[in-house]
This record gives structure tokens, C-alpha cells and sequence, in this order.
């Protein structure tokens, strides 16, 4: 969106709220500042500095209020970067309402090198707000806003915002029936790093040469997710199968999972195969072909199902995380 300056302590007014929203949601992060990162490419240089900032309009608002941020990406001579796509998040009890596609906030930097933004406060809490530039970039910067008051009567969130997946993802609460299983935690990895933004295409040509003589790739792995469980039950719950729709559709391979009475566990699952073989030629290597090019999200749901002992009667537990799907350039990271 276009880049507007508001004055310090403004706040803006809650625009709507929607029937059929999301759950409240409650949370609470620790306080934490912008950070300068080094960054591999990209800004002002392979090996240098450069830095992203977050300011806030307001760092305490109420539950139900809005209120306004500007992100800024400047290179290690302290020039801004235009035409970087950054990626931003939040802890579960802040919304953020711009930008977002999908569910996912992610906005291009201007000719100032900056962008703005929109948040909104779900739940009394101390949250963090995290913005990050495309993979590759290694910069990151992270403020903290102080959510405070009860929350107003009839207030229903805000519906179709992005955020929500720092620290455990936008799990979803389970049915009544299904009380003592529960998903408590959804991962996804990528590169060996925990992220809500995946790469969808392999570079295997990261020198942009014309003729090819020898492959030089980005880094490109496969997807996985990793789903934490909770059985508050007596017995011992037995997790048969997994299913997946969003990213793909289908069951995911599983190993034997046991989650103990009282007790939490994790399974591990592939998500995506791994990177494959770069051509000689240079030939880009698609990680979800199944996808459309032009996707640049999806609501991707995980389904546990599973017995516990001497059940016969199937139990299903589910949660849905909005993850960004983009060729991002990882040349150099």
C-alpha cells in the first residue's frame, strides 16, 4: 500500500466487524527491539549490513482498537531499498490487517524503501510484530505492542487479517467432543528453518550465466510440518493417519505416533519431496507443481486421525495455518 506518515498517538477506528470471523485467540510474547542483520546479497553488497526498522504510530492500544506501522529497508550506507517484497507476523491475540493477501502479510517496499501497515488488538496481551525481507535478504527487525482493556462486547476479530502464526500458528480449536485431543502447534520447515513463507521454485542457475557449465543452485529443500499433539485423556491415543488439503492434497506418510495419557508428542511429516537434481542447463526445479504459478498463498490444513486404547471409534482433530508460496531468491544465502 502506499506509504502515508500519521502522526504520533493517532489511533485508527475500527472499520467493521464481520459474523463468521475467526476465534479469539490469547497469547503473549516478550518484549523485544529492532535488530540489524547481516544480509547475504541483495543490499548494498554481498557480506554487508543493512537494516530494516519498525515503527509504530502506537505501542499500547486497546482490545478491538487499530492502530497504524511503517517499515523501512535501507542498505548499509543507510539508502533505502526499493522494490523488495517484505514478509511480516505477529503472535496470536494481533492482527494484522494490512497488508494482506490471503492471510498473508507481505507488501513490496516503494522508492523510499518503505511500506505501511495496520494492526489490530484481539486480546489483552504484550505481542510481537516481526518483519522480515524476502529469504536471502538475512534482515529482520521485531517490536512489541501492548494490547490492554477487556474485551468489548460483540467483538468478533478481525476477519480475513494476516498474523497469528509466531509462536504456535493459527491453530484452530478443536470440537467439543474431541476435548481431550488436541493440536497444539503447527511448524512448517524449510532450508532447516521454521517458516510460514515457502519457496515454490529452485534456482539452479544463481549466476545468471548465459551457457551453464556447472550448476550453481540456491538452497532448496523440501517441506515438512511439524504438528505437536496434546492428549489430556487417560489412556494412550494412537495416531493412524494424516491428511493434508491447501498446499496439497492427499494422506502423508507416517511413522507409529503414540501420545502418551496426559502427556503431548510431536510427528514429523513430509509436506514436499526434496529439491531433486539441477539440470546443467540451468533448469528451474518446481517444489509444488500441483500448485497454480500465480498462488501466493494457501490456507493449508493439517488433519490428525487417530483411536485411543481399546477404541474402535476414531477420533479427528484439525488446525489450518495460511502459508505464503513464492519463488523467493535464496542465491547467496
Amino acid at each position: 500500500m502506499k506509504t502515508q506518515r500519521i502522526p504520533s498517538g493517532i489511533k485508527f477506528a475500527v472499520a467493521a466487524l464481520m459474523a463468521g470471523s475467526t476465534a479469539l485467540l490469547v497469547g503473549c510474547g516478550d518484549t523485544s527491539t529492532t535488530e540489524t542483520s547481516p544480509v547475504a546479497g541483495g543490499i548494498g553488497g554481498n557480506g554487508s549490513t543493512g537494516r530494516v526498522t519498525i515503527d509504530l504510530v502506537d505501542s499500547n492500544i486497546r482490545t478491538g482498537d487499530t492502530t497504524g506501522f511503517f517499515v523501512r529497508l535501507t542498505d548499509a550506507s543507510g539508502r533505502p531499498v526499493p522494490s523488495i517484497r517484505m514478509f511480516c507476523e505477529s503472535e496470536r491475540g494481533l492482527a494484522i490487517l494490512e497488508p494482506s493477501a490471503g492471510g498473508v502479510a507481505f507488501e513490496s517496499t516503494d522508492s523510499n524503501g518503505e511500506f505501511s501497515g495496520r494492526l489490530g488488538g484481539i486480546t489483552p496481551g504484550s505481542y510481537l510484530i516481526e518483519c522480515r525481507a524476502q529469504q536471502g535478504f538475512n534482515v529482520v527487525a521485531r517490536e512489541t505492542v501492548i494490547v490492554q482493556g477487556p474485551v468489548p462486547q460483540g467483538f468478533a476479530g478481525f476477519p480475513g487479517a494476516a498474523g497469528g502464526n509466531l509462536g504456535g500458528g493459527s491453530v484452530q480449536p478443536p470440537p467439543a467432543a474431541n476435548e481431550g485431543i488436541r493440536i497444539t502447534n503447527v511448524v512448517y520447515q524449510q532450508n532447516g528453518e521454521d517458516t510460514f513463507f515457502l519457496d515454490s521454485t529452485r534456482n539452479c542457475n544463481c549466476a545468471g550465466s548465459a551457457t551453464v557449465t556447472a550448476v550453481d543452485p540456491e538452497p532448496f529443500t523440501g517441506v515438512r510440518a511439524v504438528v505437536t499433539l496434546q492428549n489430556t485423556t487417560a489412556s494412550q491415543f494412537r495416531v493412524n493417519r494424516v491428511t493434508i488439503s491447501g498446499l496439497r492434497t492427499g494422506q502423508l506418510a507416517i511413522s507409529t505416533a503414540i501420545i502418551p495419557p496426559g502427556g503431548t508428542g510431536t510427528i514429523t511429516l513430509a509436506v514436499a519431496g526434496t529439491a531433486g537434481v539441477c539440470a546443467t542447463d540451468g533448469t528451474n526445479i518446481t517444489q509444488f507443481s500441483v500448485l497454480s504459478p500465480a498462488l501466493t498463498s494457501a490456507d493449508a490444513v493439517i488433519t490428525v486421525i487417530g483411536t485411543g486404547d481399546g477404541d474402535t471409534n476414531e477420533i479427528s482433530v484439525s488446525a489450518t495455518n495460511t502459508v505464503g508460496v513464492a519463488n523467493l531468491d535464496n542465491c547467496g544465502a
